[in-house]
């Protein structure tokens, strides 16, 4: 999969992200008693593409390349997915 600079097409505020945000606020401010969340947030990863004014906060050529292994077979047996 390659990366992107181009941002998505919609705004930051109908994300995935700010969706689960608002759900955990709202959940928390009618709390009434003890409480726990797990908000897991996977984006935006992938498809490795993030709405402005995000998408264009860091220029790539400031960003170090990930730590790869040698091999893409290496590379795979780290993880399932992979």
């Amino acid at each position: 999969m390659l990366a992107t600079r181009a941002p998505v097409a919609y705004s930051a505020e109908h994300t995935e992200a700010a969706f689960l945000t608002g759900a955990v606020l709202d959940h928390v401010d009618a709390a009434d008693e003890p409480w726990f969340v797990h908000a897991a947030y996977i984006r935006p990863h992938p498809p490795f593409v993030a709405p402005e004014p995000y998408a264009s906060m860091y220029d790539p050529a400031d960003v170090p390349d990930p730590v790869r292994a040698e091999t893409f077979e290496a590379e795979g047996a780290v993880h399932p997915v992979l």
